[in-house]
């Protein structure tokens, strides 16, 4: 729970990752081996009571990052080239912030992954038509990226969809953003697929799930 988490401490944060690094990418291929890409956004892995916010650098945190490759995007494998960078994630517990609180952890988590994303689209992308992925806090942030910048990328017609379970997307961010769309025909690219499963009764209680999601 949040009571148990030290103050927070915005002066002594983990080193960003660096993206033209190895190491700035839980995995990425040598050389793309399929004409289609994914970039994966990974799920909430840092649940201890001391960190609020993910060091790359751990091999415990790399791993648990890759425990969602290995149980999330192998979905894709073999079928697309998966890019999916390590970010600075937020603990658990800061899902349960005000909004003010989270907004300086919620600006190293946008901009991690925003740097990341914008790397892969100048020097890895190569005209390839790509996916979008997360799940629950991956989620989050690409559908915050895509309602803050979409349209504006030169990219947003190479963009198959973007596959974002565990979160929430409603029709007020849409009206924010007009280039941000919901996926309506299986035909239909550069469009949003968003789903969410809920225990029965947790509905009004889930975080992920907000007032007014499509």
């Amino acid at each position: 729970s949040c009571q148990a988490m030290p103050p927070l401490d915005l002066k002594t944060l983990p080193k960003a990752p660096d993206y033209t690094a190895p190491d700035g990418w839980i995995v990425k291929p040598a050389a793309p081996t399929t004409p289609v890409d994914v970039f994966f956004v990974y799920p909430t892995v840092l649940f201890n009571d001391k960190d609020w916010i993910m060091d790359t650098t751990r091999p415990d945190m790399r791993a648990a990052a890759m425990e969602t490759i290995k149980t999330m995007a192998s979905v894709f494998e073999g079928q697309v080239n998966i890019y999916a960078p390590m970010y600075r994630q937020l603990n658990l517990a800061g899902l349960g912030l005000s909004d003010s609180d989270a907004a300086p952890l919620q600006e190293i988590v946008h901009s991690d992954v925003w740097r990341a994303l914008s790397y892969y689209l100048k020097y890895e992308n190569d005209g390839r038509p790509f996916f979008l992925a997360g799940h629950s806090q991956g989620s989050m942030i690409l559908t915050d990226l895509l309602i803050e910048h979409w349209g504006s990328t030169d990219a947003e017609k190479l963009l198959v969809a973007a596959l974002l379970p565990g979160w929430s997307l409603t029709s007020e961010d849409l009206a924010t953003n007009p280039s941000v769309r919901m996926c309506e025909r299986s035909d239909q690219t550069n469009c949003v697929i968003s789903y969410n499963t809920m225990a029965a009764g947790r509905q009004s209680t889930a975080p992920t799930l907000k007032k007014g999601t499509l």
